[in-house]
């Protein structure tokens, strides 16, 4: 529906990213009180939102940078060859993003973004890079995101062992 890779694929990029030691960030995003949009609008109103976020997402990200849909409204993106030197710049795609979509005002209903983040060179120390490095990656992020959605959401979280 969305015309982005699924998570069987983000699993695999996970995998490939990690056994070929690339470093990477990982961003979850979620589309804040998107049942809502389903529960107001409708279906068809929340699919054509999936899709405007997924468009955006596309947007707003590199080519170099892969982009999934990984179930309801979460998508995560990995941008290689990124480490945690360019926050700044992934603050500032969060920026562009969720000010396109605020704009945006045709179909949908007026949604925000929360992002979580975490960055494979946290994996280093990991003596065996494995699945257990992919789970705790995207435990990570997705700590992060929570993080943003428990302190009133439309907003980027980075991972830090020290805040979690």
């Amino acid at each position: 529906m969305t015309n982005l890779y699924n998570k069987e694929y983000f699993n695999k990029a996970l995998d490939s990213c990690i056994e070929k030691n690339i470093p990477f960030a990982l961003i979850i995003a979620d589309v804040d009180d998107f049942k809502s949009v389903n529960d107001i609008y409708g279906h068809d109103t929340g699919d054509k939102t999936l899709r405007f976020v997924a468009k955006n997402l596309r947007t707003t990200f590199n080519d170099k940078d892969y982009i999934f849909r990984i179930g309801g409204d979460e998508f995560a993106v990995i941008m290689l060859n990124t480490t945690s030197a360019e926050k700044e710049l992934i603050t500032q795609k969060f920026a562009v993003l969720n000010k396109n979509i605020k704009d945006f005002s045709n179909d949908i209903p007026s949604i925000t973004l929360s992002l979580g983040v975490a960055f494979s060179e946290n994996l280093k120390s990991d003596s065996n890079l494995n699945s257990f490095s992919k789970e705790s990656i995207f435990k990570n992020a997705d700590k992060s995101l929570y993080h943003v959605k428990e302190n009133g959401k439309n907003d980027i979280s980075f991972f830090d062992e020290k805040t979690f």
